[in-house]
Order: C-alpha cells, then structure tokens, then sequence
C-alpha cells in the first residue's frame, strides 16, 4: 500500500544532510513525487549539491498487491555512479517504505544500503539513507527533510 505516497504527490523542497564520516555538510534539495510506469511505481527524482557540484538521482518504488513487500530502484550522481542498487523491503500500515540492498566495495565484502521514504501526508517527507558496514555497523549517510514546494 503506497497510499503514504499518494498523500504525498507533488514538489517538495527542503534540505539535504550529508554524512561521510566525520565530516556533514547540509545543501538545499527540491524533490517530486510522482506515479510511474501507468501508477505501478513511484517515482521520486531530486536535486541538491556537495559543495559546488550538483547532484541528481532518483528512486523508484514498488509495491506488490496483497503483501507487503516494496521494492526500491536507487542511482544518483554522487552515490550509485553509473550503477542502480536495487533495495528489497516492507511498506509499513503508516506508508513508510523501508528498504535495504547491498553495494561492492572494491577491496572487500559487499557494503549495505538501507532506505526509508517516510511521508507524513503533505505536510512533511523525509529521505534517509544509511550506510551499514560488513560487520553490521550502521551510520547515517543522508538525511533529506522535505516540506511542500
């Protein structure tokens, strides 16, 4: 049930936060929200910075009728490369989606990658996404706070 969505069609702008390790940095983001692929999926395209480069990417939801599983399609500018991490995980009866997958790291094993979309109707969206080590450690990578546009 992707209702959570629905509520929260339309543009949005806010703040992105990024983590990478010690160092966190905050840039302004503009988002949409919007269906896809005839209402079958989500989409979920933004916009926001690291310094002076701009970034982009987006995400793809889905949804399978008559479960509660929900898949996520994620590639960007800054995280993804020229790669989509694919993310398997549950929509929640408050719309949250909560999704997790897996990227390589080039001298090691696989890295995790957690999503959560959370909607809280039109007034607020939330984008976070973290990072979890080998070993199961789990840090924040970004945090994108929405309001609508």
């Amino acid at each position: 049930m992707l209702t959570g969505l629905l509520a929260a069609r339309g543009p949005w702008r806010g703040t992105t936060r990024l983590s990478l390790g010690p160092d966190v940095t905050d840039s302004p983001t503009a988002a949409t929200l919007e269906p896809a692929i005839g209402g079958r999926f989500w989409r979920l395209a933004y916009t926001w910075s690291h310094g002076e480069q701009p970034h982009a990417g987006e995400l793809l939801v889905g949804y399978q009728p008559g479960t509660d599983v929900a898949t996520v399609h994620f590639a960007d500018t800054f995280h993804t490369g020229h790669t989509v991490m694919a993310c398997t995980g549950t929509v929640g009866d408050d719309g949250v989606v909560d999704a997790a997958g897996t990227f390589a790291a080039p001298s090691g094993p696989d890295w995790g990658w957690r999503i959560a979309i959370e909607p809280v109707g039109r007034e607020t969206l939330r984008v976070l996404m973290h990072v979890v080590s080998p070993e199961g450690a789990v840090s924040p990578a970004v945090e994108a706070s929405y309001a609508p546009a």
